[in-house]
């Protein structure tokens, strides 16, 4: 499951505090459920992704409704939900479908830069985003 939780229940004199803002990471992957032979390469046997639709990714659709499970509970006010992606100007379809579910705001971290990125190169700038994201907030708060 793809979910940052930040400023949730730290312990202050063994009482809880009430919970914060939700960073959800949602990736936008292509829909398997309609997959074809013509969506692989006949020569190199991978899947040509412009050949089939995007959707979100389901683990990171259960995250989103956890994370708005957890605000609606924590009856934090000022609490927000942030889905937070990274990929091609198109993911932002997957961030609407964020929007349409529960977040509150949305980012899209894109670059040409970051096109074909593996593992470490994806978790970087992600993780770097979520910090920003957590100090801007921190900073919005009273």
């Amino acid at each position: 499951m793809s979910i940052i939780v930040f400023d949730c229940l730290p312990i202050l004199n063994a009482r809880y505090e009430k919970m914060g803002d939700y960073i959800v990471l949602v990736k936008q992957v292509p829909d398997v459920s309609q997959i074809t032979d013509n969506a692989f390469d006949p020569e190199t046997g991978t899947l040509i992704r412009t050949r089939l639709a995007s959707v979100i990714n389901e683990l990171d659709t259960q995250a989103l409704a956890f994370a708005n499970y957890m605000k609606k509970i924590s009856g934090e006010a000022n609490g927000q939900i942030i889905a937070l992606t990274m990929g091609p100007p198109m993911a932002e379809e997957v961030l609407r479908y964020s929007l349409s579910r529960c977040a509150d705001k949305v980012v899209l971290l894109t670059d040409r830069a970051l096109g074909g990125a593996d593992t470490v190169a994806t978790a970087n700038p992600l993780a770097f985003t979520a910090r920003k994201i957590v100090q801007y907030r921190r900073r919005k708060s009273p």
